[in-house]
């Protein structure tokens, strides 16, 4: 069977992916993780296979979520409802990545309002990193398309400028949103001029994704891990308007969140005076930590 042009576009696209970015093995990926999320489920489409590849190293792997998740449906369900299913959704999915709900960290900021708490989310990253001795920092590209998604890059930064010694993963989400990635849908004049400047973003942040986690086995992980969050992935209440994650562009969004890579900007950390006082400053691993433990043995 003959291959459409979307999909020989989309096979043209991964090539390209794959030829610019290189591949991350076990030792480059050993590092005590901190993957921040604006949203539950994000957690899991942006960078979930590489959750799963760090823990089945025996790696510790924080997971923070800045938003409660409570308006994704509120047309449909209560607030309260919806924010406690959420809530529950996140701790299964992550329970199914290999983190435990010790390791998980809801801030509980409400959907949609993360831009007005940008400093609040990046004093509560810095002190877990301080207190956890995190190594990298998993956030957004700064690229994304949704406004709580560049408010938690934004939140990112912040805490890179305060502790540079941190190595940073951006993962994309809705930057795949866009045309190249997706087909372009109906819009109007406006919105698509409004498109169109996001797919030049895109492709000007395309050359930054320069790494990949090839998932393997842990690809099976991310998709029982998505399929927890089960107020995205199908209809919970029979009511056409309950839109899914497979909704939107006709599922070949999602599709290429769920390949068989996951892409990463990285920027390795900085080492200087201030660096090495944080460094200092940050509390000493503890000894039956299992990255120690790991360490000791290779």
């Amino acid at each position: 069977m003959s291959l459409t042009w979307r999909e020989r576009w989309a096979a043209r696209l991964d090539a390209r992916l794959l030829r610019a970015s290189r591949p991350l093995g076990d030792a480059d990926l050993a590092r005590r993780t901190l993957v921040l999320a604006p949203h539950p489920d994000d957690e899991t489409l942006g960078c979930g296979g590489t959750i799963a590849r760090l823990r089945a190293l025996g790696t510790q792997v924080t997971v923070v979520v800045a938003a409660d998740g409570s308006r994704s449906h509120r047309h449909l369900m209560p607030v309260d409802e919806l924010r406690a299913r959420r809530d529950a959704e996140l701790l299964a999915a992550c329970g199914e990545l290999g983190v435990g709900a010790s390791d998980v960290v809801r801030l509980g900021i409400e959907d949609g309002t993360l831009r007005e708490h940008v400093a609040a989310i990046a004093d509560a990253v810095a002190t877990l990193v301080r207190e956890r001795g995190i190594e990298r920092l998993c956030m957004p590209v700064a690229a994304e398309r949704i406004a709580d998604h560049v408010a938690v890059h934004a939140a990112g930064r912040a805490v890179v400028q305060r502790l540079a010694a941190l190595q940073v993963f951006e993962y994309p989400v809705w930057f795949w949103h866009v045309w190249p990635f997706v087909h372009p849908e109906a819009y109007g004049v406006r919105a698509r001029l409004r498109a169109a400047r996001e797919s030049l973003a895109a492709w000007r942040g395309l050359h930054r994704l320069d790494r990949r986690v090839e998932l393997g086995p842990a690809r099976a992980l991310k998709l029982n891990a998505l399929a927890r969050h089960e107020t995205q992935t199908r209809r919970v209440v029979d009511d056409p308007r309950w839109a899914t994650l497979s909704d939107v562009a006709e599922g070949s969004w999602l599709a290429r969140l769920l390949g068989p890579n996951e892409f990463f900007a990285v920027t390795e950390p900085r080492f200087d005076a201030q660096t090495a006082q944080a460094r200092d400053e940050a509390p000493a691993p503890r000894p039956d930590d299992p990255d120690m433990v790991r360490r000791r043995a290779t």
